[in-house]
């Protein structure tokens, strides 16, 4: 995925998804396989992570959203554009419409 990623970042947008959860809403925090899978089952252009854990604020909290979430970036100013709750391909459209 990161040498997809170039698209976007070369042309100025970083497109971010946080995994908050595992394989069903509500439940047990993602783990590094849950976010393995979803890379290999969407293989857009956008780099993903894991939610923070305990003693640090969640970002599903610190956001106020109820899933995984998509934070689009320009990065000439590195503001948060815009975040897509659970939305890849809003994002996603997103992202290709502030493309030059």
């Amino acid at each position: 995925m990161a040498e997809k990623g170039t698209t976007l970042v070369g042309k100025g947008l970083f497109l971010w998804v946080v995994l908050t959860e595992g394989s069903s809403p509500g439940g047990p925090p993602a783990t590094v396989a849950n976010l393995k899978q979803w890379i290999e089952r969407v293989p857009q252009y956008y780099t993903g992570t894991l939610d923070s854990v305990a003693p640090q604020q969640g970002l599903e909290d610190y956001f106020g959203v109820q899933r995984d979430h998509m934070l689009l970036i320009d990065l000439s100013t590195m503001t948060l554009v815009d975040m897509f709750d659970s939305d890849p391909q809003g994002a996603l459209d997103a992202a290709a419409k502030m493309l030059p």
